[in-house]
């Protein structure tokens, strides 16, 4: 199978951002802000890039996974 990169565990093992309403709406604005929809559709359907609402993620699924794939790239 085709594996993006080695296993490497996370450093901080939790979004600290999760559950707090302000940065999820930050994040929104931000989505929005970048042209995140430009690849990866409005709603985050997929289209150019890969979909960001199902639970099939390259880097895992978990929020402290998807955390890192935004912050680290």
């Amino acid at each position: 199978a085709l594996v993006a990169g080695p296993f490497l565990p996370l450093e901080s093992g939790k979004n600290p951002f999760e559950n707090n309403q302000f940065a999820i709406s930050e994040g929104e604005r931000l989505y929005k802000w970048f042209n995140c929809a430009g690849c990866h559709s409005p709603n985050g359907g997929g289209g150019i890039g890969p979909p960001l609402i199902d639970a099939h993620w390259i880097y895992g699924a978990e929020p402290a996974n998807i955390y890192d794939t935004i912050v680290k790239g």
